[in-house]
């Protein structure tokens, strides 16, 4: 028999349904952003340069890249992407995290995204959305 402290599959479920339950969805978008005028020429040749970020809770997280090694991960607030023109801002799921796991997971993930690893084709905010 498992103590209260030890792990089960089963508590996990029913502990999570609990929680989800108790909590409205929250709608989460991939936000597209135009990163040059010369994407109206580009899209008719079938591709352009993009800035993507994941939209929630009015904020948006993405990565970009700088010359240390703190996170590269960033959180501002909607429509605030660097002066960047949407094109488009797409539903993709849902969540029942609230703002305060989200801002948890962001920081988490800064540690896997330092900002003096970014690449333009390797490792960009399209990589990490």
């Amino acid at each position: 028999m498992l103590k209260s402290n030890e792990f089960s599959f089963f508590n996990y479920d029913s502990v999570n349904k609990s929680l989800i339950e108790s909590r409205k969805p929250e709608t989460v978008y991939l936000n597209v952003y135009h990163v040059s005028p010369i994407n109206s020429a580009l899209e008719y040749l079938g591709f352009g340069l993009y800035h993507t970020s994941v939209g929630i809770y009015g904020l948006e997280m993405s990565y970009g890249g700088h010359s240390d090694g703190s996170p590269g991960t960033v959180v501002v607030l909607k429509g605030s992407s660097g002066g960047l023109v949407i094109k488009e801002r797409i539903p993709v799921g849902e969540t029942y995290y609230n703002l305060r796991e989200i801002n948890e997971i962001t920081d988490y993930f800064g540690e896997f995204w330092p900002g003096n690893q970014y690449d333009p084709f390797r490792k960009n905010c399209n990589n990490f959305t």
